[in-house]
């Protein structure tokens, strides 16, 4: 994302050439640079594409959406939930591809009455037997109860923060994507315009398609345009 920014950045502070084609065909292959950026992510030096991209910005921001809502659909809670000292009474061990993993039983008393469950996560780290933990059962209902400290009851914070994190980022990197796209194509189109004032003129997109071929393909090397030189660069020529 960062290295989009630069190139954006890098192309908006150029001094261009006072020469109308030499000028048009460097705000050209800018333009085609900028596009292709905004649509498949960072450009490599070897040609293809990184990550991000409009499509991955999308997704990101799906993705991060689902996160969120899994998290606020895993919250527990009871209406008459109340809060109560436990401690880890015994360990449920299991095996997954030959590797164990724990889970703690948990007991809490309520009115002289003990009650146990079992933790619904597990993990590579034995519990340790006696560890304090607390617990919110239902008033009506007692023996309903879950863990409210811990991985057990953050859960549902983890996955609702990494969503926001998620969602964020992406969000971020879709608005980059839109405005490479947007000055890209403003670019391009101006660049054209000084071409064929200068006498050469082809197709609008036959121009736009052919320079984003060759910037996605490495062809054009991003270094030797304006959107890769830092300061007062007037861009390469192509023709």
């Amino acid at each position: 994302m960062f290295d989009r920014l630069k190139h954006l950045f890098n192309t908006l502070s150029t001094q261009w050439s006072t020469d109308p084609a030499a000028r048009g065909a460097a705000k050209m292959a800018a333009g085609a640079i900028l596009v292709v950026e905004g649509l498949f992510g960072t450009i490599r030096s070897g040609g293809g594409r990184g990550s991000g991209g409009l499509v991955g910005g999308l997704v990101g921001v799906v993705v991060g959406v689902v996160f969120m809502g899994l998290g606020q659909w895993m919250t527990p809670g009871f209406e008459d939930g109340t809060l109560v000292e436990g401690r880890i009474v015994d360990v449920r061990e299991g095996f997954s591809d030959g590797r164990a993993s724990y889970s703690a039983v948990f007991a809490y008393s309520v009115d002289g009455q003990e009650y146990q469950f079992t933790s619904s996560s597990s993990s590579g780290s034995r519990p340790v037997l006696g560890e304090i933990v607390q617990i919110v059962y239902s008033a009506a209902e007692p023996r309903n109860a879950y863990r409210a400290d811990g991985i057990d009851g953050n859960m549902h914070r983890i996955f609702f923060g990494m969503g926001g994190i998620v969602a964020v980022l992406a969000f971020f990197s879709l608005i980059v994507s839109l405005g490479l796209l947007g000055i890209g194509i403003w670019l391009f189109r101006t660049g054209r315009a000084e071409r064929r004032s200068a006498g050469v003129s082809q197709g609008f997109m036959a121009d736009l398609l052919s320079l984003a071929g060759r910037a996605r393909s490495g062809e054009i090397k991003i270094h030797e345009t304006a959107a890769g030189i830092a300061g007062a660069s007037q861009g390469t020529l192509y023709r």
